[in-house]
């Protein structure tokens, strides 16, 4: 995971997920840019654009209920594919931002 700080309150995360195989690994393609409010996280998966926005839980988390997807009509891929992936790398960002 490569996590770099572009402004203050925006990070720019790239997530790879090992998949260990006998003979080698897997790095699937899921970035995302992530931007946090004080009551949500906004995540936009750059190659497709679709925008998911997380709320962010009085306890300092993010929540998948709640959240909303603003899918980009002009994208190669349905945006439900990667809310898993968007919700993670909000997890990861507000994590980033409540360590420093």
């Amino acid at each position: 995971m490569i996590v770099s700080c572009v402004t203050q309150m925006t990070l720019t995360i790239s997530c790879f997920y090992l998949k260990l195989s006998a003979s080698r690994q897997e790095m699937p393609e899921t970035d995302f840019n992530a931007s946090i409010s004080g009551k949500e996280v906004v995540v936009t998966h750059r190659s497709q654009g679709h925008v998911y926005r997380f709320p962010v839980l009085a306890n300092g988390t993010v929540s998948l209920h709640g959240s909303r997807i603003e899918p980009n009509p002009n994208a190669s891929r349905e945006a439900g594919r990667f809310v898993f992936d968007a919700h993670l790398a909000a997890r990861i960002a507000l994590e980033q931002v409540n360590h420093t």
